[in-house]
């Protein structure tokens, strides 16, 4: 039982530490898509963003991407996507709590699945 103990713990502590997101825009080395994770895109957030978000838009026909640190209660949809368009302009927002969550599309679902299926073996596994 004291695995299962340490595994949930473990999985809980990221949240608690605080989270790290890929940050850059347009310009920089493989920021945009297909992006090239690299580890001079990566950054601790400050323990007031607790949140990373990706926005791709297109705007006067340049496609722009950037990737930053933001705080949760300014994401229009908390881990999801949205749109927005008008004047032959539109981007495309995502939320998510995952750590460095903002270079894929997962928006931090493995995360969560991963500790869940962690959790199940450890009972499974434990005496």
């Amino acid at each position: 039982m004291k695995l299962f103990e340490a595994i949930v713990f473990l999985s809980f502590v990221g949240g608690v530490m605080g989270i790290s997101c890929y940050v850059c825009s347009t310009g920089q080395a493989g920021c945009d898509d297909p992006f090239k994770p690299s580890d001079a895109l990566k950054r601790n957030c400050t323990s007031d963003y607790n949140a990373c978000y990706k926005v791709k838009g297109e705007v006067l026909g340049i496609t722009v991407v950037e990737r930053q640190c933001e705080k949760k209660s300014q994401c229009l949809k908390e881990n999801g996507c949205f749109t927005v368009e008008g004047q032959g302009n539109s981007a495309t927002g995502c939320c998510c709590t995952g750590d460095y969550c903002n270079g894929t599309g997962s928006l931090g679902v493995m995360s969560v699945m991963v500790s869940v299926i962690l959790g199940l073996l450890a009972t499974v596994i434990a005496p």
